[in-house]
């Protein structure tokens, strides 16, 4: 903010904070030989200050590049003053280049160490600060925010300088399209300004006047406040209020028609130093030089400035720069909101009480949830229980009392009752191991997948080894401690069992090979054997049909691959989680 800075700030950065042997130099070129001699201690740090002060209105770059090493200087030898105070012309240098998401960023550190501080001066320049980069970001009602307070610490401290306040509240209205309120502040500025005339003075009066007239439609006023300023700012190198007063007075010659004339204002930045380290006037100059081409209609020029206008413009707005701002507006927001909180002791007992409450009462809902789910758990696993007990084992009893009466009937004279008696104790065998299955998956002792590993192992083992078949059995040891659900646990074993009693019966196979492996988030099991094989049509054996129901009911995939005379390969890629 370029009045806050130049008043009260000017004197107090400068005089407090330079060395006595700064003191004795005060121009730009002791500084620097007084830098290159200095070592590394808070005195460098207070000539790097001075020389991004010197530097930042006039060569931007040169006061951001100073800037920066005596913020990083008095942070490695944290000295909480020198990096607030080198953040102070720092901002407003970054500003002028145009790097508003730096500077806006240095702006709530600053204000960040002024409140641990709770030091009303440096309070004062940290909103400020902020007021004007908000300003320059042209959001104009939270710059207005941070410039209320300002003014609230200048009334009470500084009342003499209050009229620095209203010359910034004219630009701010100004910018709010406000022209009644901008024109006010402006001529209450002014009548101070009058009682302490200066070149510092006149120089920031004058295009703020110059704006509050042009607002009103009053352009030959205007373009008196304008000159007025201007060789008051080529006199004192005061680089940006000559800019300022330029665009103001080529936009009034313009507004008056006289087009040739606000072209010739508007080259002048163009062409100046100040443009080429202050691109926001770049901006302007270039955007009214298109409208100014555009209506002597003159297509090339018109092209030409618009489209360096554009390319400024993205540089400088882009949505990355946008985005950034607004979370760094969050999170001065949020700061802003824990500071009130902390001060409210009586709130934040009220409010921990409630918290507490709150807490407690969510316990409570979490406790009762989780009761009703493992209620619903284990209402599930016994309705899963007992309806497995009716399908297995109920439908094979049916059997064996139907069998057992056929039996008897064959009983008599003569009859032969062998087959049905074999197909009794098949029955009986079926019942047994589907119970013995069943009971097996819901003991949660055999969740871990080496119990599994083990069942596998030993019922293919029975079942070959009956059958006079070779086969290898392979795992992974990476397999070793993982759980499964019961349900997990139980499908993922009788699809291996379905694939080797398919195996056992039909495939008429001399060897099989068995693997488990773990494959990222899977286990993956493949079974293949050199048996006959067969044309893998789509079939409608419940055995083949309820492995990939089991497969597709955990998310994970079966395939297999056969062929007449190449045998049958099946792989299981079933997930863990």
């Amino acid at each position: 903010m370029k009045p806050l800075v130049r008043c009260i700030c000017f004197w107090s950065v400068i005089l407090f904070w330079l060395s006595s042997a700064c003191a004795q130099n005060n121009d730009i070129d002791s500084l620097k030989k007084a830098l290159q001699t200095q070592k590394a201690d808070t005195n460098k740090v207070k000539l790097l200050i001075s020389l991004s002060n010197a530097y930042a209105y006039l060569y931007a770059d040169t006061g951001v590049a100073y800037g920066i090493q005596a913020f990083e200087l008095a942070e490695k030898l944290k000295y909480d003053s020198g990096v607030f105070w080198s953040i102070v012309p720092l901002s407003a240098a970054l500003s002028i280049v145009g790097n508003y998401t730096l500077s806006l960023s240095f702006c709530f550190k600053a204000l960040e160490l002024a409140k641990k501080k709770n030091d009303i001066l440096r309070i004062s320049f940290a909103n400020g600060i902020l007021a004007d980069s908000y300003f320059n970001l042209g959001d104009y009602n939270t710059c207005l925010e941070y410039e209320r307070e300002v003014i609230k610490i200048v009334n009470q401290y500084y009342p003499a300088d209050i009229y620095y306040m209203w010359i910034e509240m004219s630009r701010i209205f100004d910018g709010l399209h406000r022209p009644d309120s901008a024109f006010f502040y402006a001529e209450k500025a002014y009548e101070q300004v009058k009682l302490h005339p200066s070149p510092n003075t006149i120089s920031l009066i004058a295009p703020i006047l110059g704006n509050a007239f042009a607002a009103n439609a009053e352009y030959d006023s205007a373009i008196f406040y304008y000159a007025m300023g201007i060789p008051v700012a080529i006199k004192h190198d005061y680089g940006t209020d000559l800019v300022d007063n330029y665009n103001g007075i080529a936009k009034a010659f313009k507004a008056k028609g006289n087009l040739d004339s606000a072209i010739i204002y508007v080259k002048k930045i163009l062409e100046g130093k100040i443009g080429l380290s202050y691109p926001v006037s770049l901006i302007k100059a270039a955007n009214m030089l298109a409208d100014i081409y555009e209506s002597k209609e003159e297509p090339d020029s018109t092209l030409k400035y618009l489209r360096i206008a554009i390319s400024l413009k993205d540089s400088l707005f882009s949505r990355e720069k946008t985005i950034a701002i607004e979370n760094l507006n969050y999170k001065e927001k949020e700061k802003q909101k824990e500071i009130a909180l902390s001060t409210e002791q009586l709130k934040n007992k009220y409010k921990l009480y409630f918290l507490l409450a709150a807490m407690v009462i969510g316990l409570v809902a979490a406790a009762n949830f989780l009761r009703n789910q493992r209620m619903k758990q284990v209402q599930n696993m016994r309705n899963s229980i007992a309806g497995d007990l009716h399908d297995d084992i109920g439908s094979t009893l049916t059997n064996i009392s139907i069998l057992s009466e056929l039996s008897k009937q064959q009983l008599g004279p003569g009859a032969n009752a062998n087959q049905f008696l074999t197909r009794i104790s098949e029955e009986v065998n079926t019942t047994s191991q589907a119970l013995d299955d069943i009971v097996w998956s819901v003991n949660v002792r055999n969740d871990s997948i080496d119990e599994i590993i083990l069942r596998m192992r030993r019922y293919a083992g029975e079942l070959f080894d009956a059958g006079g078949l070779k086969y290898q059995f392979r795992f992974d040891d990476d397999l070793s401690g993982i759980k499964l659900s019961m349900d997990k646990r139980r499908d993922l074993y009788l699809i291996f069992k379905e694939a080797v009693n398919n195996i056992y019966k039909h495939a008429n196979a001399t060897l099989v090979t068995i693997d488990l492996n773990k494959e990222g988030n899977q286990i993956v099991m493949r079974i293949e054997d050199d048996g006959e094989g067969f044309n893998p049509k789509p079939s409608h054996r419940n055995g083949f049909r309820n492995m990939h129901s089991r497969a597709e009911k955990r998310k994970g995939q079966l395939q297999l691959e056969s062929a007449p005379g190449k045998g049958t390969r099946v792989h299981l890629y079933f997930p863990i989680k």
